[in-house]
């Protein structure tokens, strides 16, 4: 007989199974919504700096996985411009993160 935690970490398995599908689906037809619904599910039973962790990986290489099949097909020119008008532009925000306390 499965005790009250092992049911919640099976229930919770389950649950995270399903949502994985699902945003893994939506992924594949428009590029986006995995991290949506996947991170405030996993920051229900880890902290929420370690669920964004979790989910930087796959999208990591998801992004290097597009980025080789159409390597060929990619203008130089406007990859340097979106790199180095976006690196900066996101910088206050992922230092401001370092330093503010997690809700959890």
């Amino acid at each position: 007989m499965a005790s009250g935690g092992e049911e919640t970490i099976r229930v919770f398995a389950t649950v995270i199974t399903v949502a994985s599908c699902v945003a893994g689906a939506i992924t594949a037809v428009v590029d986006c919504g995995s991290g949506s619904l996947l991170t405030p599910l996993l920051s229900w039973q880890v902290r929420t700096r370690l669920a964004v962790a979790a989910r930087a990986m796959p999208h990591l290489m998801a992004t290097v996985a597009r980025f080789w099949t159409l390597r060929r097909e990619v203008d130089r020119r406007v990859l340097s411009t979106v790199a180095c008008s976006a690196r900066p532009a996101g910088l206050p925000e992922r230092c401001g993160m370092l330093w503010r306390p997690s809700p959890r």
